[in-house]
């Protein structure tokens, strides 16, 4: 993808008649930009082979929201990181869809309950997770452990307000309310998954997937 992003920005400034200087910093920009637009599409194919785009969206957007504050493991590869989000989020999805529906507004507010403390616990422990490459300065990380904070706080208050609505609001239909019910599991589980790249054990682990699937399924970049 670095190779991709340079010859772009390489065309790009010629034909735009940029200094050399700035090729470095159109690459940056562009890679960014391949990497979303490959990540997203491994979601939207994962979501429509499921049937499930909406909540794999749900559980994607939920763990996005924390991971920009909080960090977490992530692969070396692009394209890994691409394919297996796509592969991770669609399973939560598909698991919300299959149990969200069968869960009671009492018990989901329980589990979102659950889930806002304990990722409070574990962001405190293991929040902000950067790299060795690129250690968070001490003010970096106090002030990005405190938002990780706001980010799981405001979301057990919005998520909890969310599964009560249908125990305050009589007006709902069965079906809203299911669909409701695997919305907020699928929200859950994201968060869950991206709490879950914090711990150590998933810094483990990740690096351990991603050279078992170059081996079988990638080429290295030169």
């Amino acid at each position: 993808m670095h190779r991709l992003a340079a010859r772009i920005s390489t065309g790009l400034t010629k034909f735009l008649n940029l200094s050399d200087a700035q090729i470095p910093v159109l690459t940056y920009g562009l890679e960014v930009v391949l990497a979303t637009l490959l990540s997203l599409g491994a979601l939207i194919l994962g979501g429509l082979a499921a049937g499930a785009v909406s909540l794999v969206f749900a559980a994607a957007l939920t763990g996005a929201v924390l991971r920009a504050v909080a960090g977490g493991a992530h692969a070396s590869s692009p394209y890994f990181c691409a394919f297996f989000g796509g592969v991770v989020f669609t399973l939560l999805g598909l698991a919300a869809r299959e149990a969200g529906a069968a869960l009671s507004p009492e018990v989901l507010i329980l589990l979102v309950l659950l889930t806002g403390l304990s990722g409070l616990l574990l962001v405190r422990l293991y929040a902000p997770a950067g790299c060795a490459a690129r250690p968070f300065r001490r003010e970096e990380e106090l002030a990005r452990k405190e938002r990780a904070r706001y980010v799981v706080a405001g979301w057990t208050l919005l998520a909890g307000a969310a599964a009560a609505l249908p125990l305050m609001c009589r007006s709902f239909l069965p079906q809203e309310s299911a669909f409701l019910r695997q919305v907020l599991f699928a929200s859950a589980l994201g968060l869950w998954w991206q709490i879950f790249t914090l711990t150590p054990v998933a810094y483990r682990l990740l690096p351990r997937l991603e050279r078992g699937a170059g081996r079988l399924f990638f080429r290295k970049e030169g």
